[in-house]
């Protein structure tokens, strides 16, 4: 699946990317960009309606270094729209019921 990380940023253009970087991910480097683009994409959000955020920070480990971390937040309109999705493909199963 990692084969689609490299082509993420093809579903944006460049003013689109740059939108994302500076105002909903603003503190994510290349790599995290990317990251952040490719989960959105396999839950089936889309960060430009609010959907989904993301930020770094710094974690301070128990022997006290610091380590990067990304974190990847999913907004109200995204958890909505993946349980709507979930509720519906509850609805089509092979067994031929159908859940209200």
């Amino acid at each position: 699946e990692f084969t689609d990380l490299g082509n993420i940023s093809d579903e944006f253009d460049k003013s689109q990317l740059d939108f994302v970087k500076v105002t909903l991910a603003p503190t994510l480097n290349e790599t995290e960009l990317k990251l952040f683009l490719y989960r959105c994409s396999k839950l089936g959000l889309n960060p430009l309606n609010g959907e989904a955020f993301a930020y770094a920070s710094f974690e301070t480990l128990p022997d006290g270094t610091k380590q990067r971390k990304m974190v990847f937040i999913v907004a109200r309109d995204g958890k909505r729209k993946i349980a709507y999705k979930y509720k519906e493909d509850r609805r089509k199963n092979t067994n031929g019921f159908v859940f209200e």
